[in-house]
């Protein structure tokens, strides 16, 4: 598990060339000094790690090896987890399921709750009426 107080080198590198946001733990949002919630670039969400290397002026290798070491996760998993956590702020707000994919990215609806309800347990449309409920 990476140390999520010390800013990692994917971080250092991702901020410092192109002001895209990212923090130790490669998932969470992290706090602006004025308590604004701040989350990745929504380039980030949607790119592939050589666009991703291209951005930020890394090649994928040493892009791929830092998401390993600091992160203990690959791209795809880091990036997957990253847009099911906007996601279910998206969900929450009570966008829809299908708006939710599109805006995030994923090629196609079915693709992304197949990755929503393999990292939340359950489908997007099975959270939104659970929340609904809670709600009551």
């Amino acid at each position: 598990m990476p140390d999520i107080r010390r800013k990692s080198h994917l971080a250092t590198a991702i901020e410092d060339k192109r002001g895209l946001l990212a923090h130790g733990d490669g998932v969470a949002p992290h706090r602006h000094t004025d308590g604004q919630l701040l989350y990745p670039s929504a380039g980030v969400l949607a790119t592939t790690l050589a666009e991703l290397g291209r951005t930020v002026g890394a090649s994928e290798r040493t892009l791929s090896r830092l998401f390993r070491t600091e992160l203990g996760m690959g791209f795809h998993r880091w990036r997957s987890l990253l847009r099911v956590q906007h996601a279910l702020v998206g969900l929450v707000e009570g966008d829809a399921v299908i708006d939710t994919a599109t805006r995030l990215g994923w090629a196609n609806p079915t693709s992304f709750i197949e990755a929503f309800t393999a990292i939340v347990g359950q489908t997007p449309g099975r959270y939104q009426t659970e929340l609904r409920r809670g709600d009551r």
